[in-house]
């Protein structure tokens, strides 16, 4: 009876074993598994800081690109308004030069007229003329004043 009582205390060890053994497999099991999960979450992680990463920099451009759209839109009006400015004064000038080219023009004709001497001979029907452009007078007659 001893050998029996012995067979069954091996028995129960040996099942005992095979159940601390199959528990152990549970185990480990559950740890590798709980290593991946780890592994997977720690990746999770760093893609997720990543990401976070990479568009607090794409904020950070998009402000940056839209702060010098602004400038460049300031900048874009001020040239405008000088461009304006520059076609208004170069008009001007060209009015002022158009005006100083006619002003001279008349003051060349009066010049011109004035310097036409008319001496009245009594004593003849005509009229001597002097000009600048011809040393001799010229006379006209009565009939060449009514042509005129």
């Amino acid at each position: 009876m001893t050998c029996l009582v012995f067979f069954i205390s091996v028995l129960l060890c040996s099942n005992h074993l095979l159940h601390l053994s199959s528990s152990d497999t549970h185990t480990q099991r559950a740890e590798k598994e709980r290593d991946a999960l780890m592994k997977t979450n720690a990746r999770l992680l760093k893609q997720s800081s990543d990401k976070d990463d990479m568009n607090a920099k794409s904020l950070s451009t998009i402000l940056h690109l839209k702060q010098r759209n602004e400038e460049l839109e300031k900048e874009s009006a001020v040239i405008k308004q000088k461009s304006q400015a520059a076609q208004q004064l170069s008009l001007a000038a060209r009015l002022a030069s158009n005006a100083k080219n006619r002003v001279g023009e008349e003051a060349l004709k009066e010049k011109e007229v004035s310097s036409y001497l008319i001496v009245l001979d009594f004593e003849f029907p005509s009229f001597n003329v002097l000009t600048p452009l011809s040393p001799q007078p010229l006379q006209l007659t009565a009939r060449h004043l009514t042509r005129l």
